[in-house]
């Protein structure tokens, strides 16, 4: 078991930057607006469905839920759920033209989901679109790998994230993972204060060297708020 001290920080990348997504999403937006292509489903749409299927199998988690996208994107993930009768979904982007995206898509199929543009590291943004709720279950692909990749600052701004989604769950609430960058035993310490380990939803193993390993790791964490 690794422990904090073996952790390195990420190499910053162009995939931690706001404009790299906006440009991203203009793309998109452009191509489901002249081809109805939705656009990309981050690490897979095989994948996604294994984190969808370990929610509709737990009993923690009904219909009723309140659930949060953090990070939405084109919101994929939330048209999966509302297709299984969730109906208090919600998604949050830093990107506009990704917001624009998702709510695009959301006519089309006709899905009541509530999608916003804000910040998750300025907590007066969140305030500016009134999103004051507390959710039963976080949900994130991706976004936590972004942050850990921004050009500048990137592990003050992880502990921003981690305060914000503390603020955003409920006392016992779900938080699921979904990284490509850091491993299980790495997420279980990032996410080790005010955080239990839940579960690991698996994703398939490769062999190579003699080592087995994953390109992608789902955790979740059941958060623990002071009594």
């Amino acid at each position: 078991m690794i422990n904090s001290i073996d952790i390195e920080e990420l190499p910053s990348s162009k995939l931690g930057t706001r404009e790299y997504w906006d440009d991203f999403y203009k793309n998109e937006l452009q191509n489901f607006s002249e081809n109805q292509d939705e656009g990309e489903i981050w690490f897979g749409h095989t994948h996604m469905m294994r984190v969808v299927r370990w929610i509709l199998k737990s009993t923690e988690i009904t219909c009723e839920s309140t659930v949060l996208d953090m990070g939405c994107g084109n919101g994929v993930f939330l048209f999966e759920l509302a297709d299984e009768d969730f109906i208090h979904l919600y998604g949050i982007d830093y990107s506009h033209t990704g917001i624009q995206l998702a709510k695009n898509i959301a006519q089309e199929k006709d899905k009541k989901i509530i999608f916003k543009q804000c910040d998750l590291l300025d907590p007066s943004s969140l305030t500016a679109i009134g999103l004051t709720l507390q959710f039963d279950v976080c949900h994130d692909k991706g976004t936590y790998d972004a942050i850990s990749l921004m050009p500048d600052n990137s592990k003050i701004a992880r502990q921003q994230y981690i305060t914000t989604l503390k603020n955003m769950l409920k006392d016992k609430g779900l938080f699921i993972i979904t990284s490509c960058n850091w491993t299980l035993d790495e997420l279980k310490i990032h996410f080790s204060n005010g955080f239990e380990y839940v579960d690991h939803i698996p994703a398939p193993t490769y062999q190579y060297g003699g080592q087995s390993g994953s390109t992608v790791s789902s955790a979740v964490f059941r958060l623990i708020k002071p009594s």
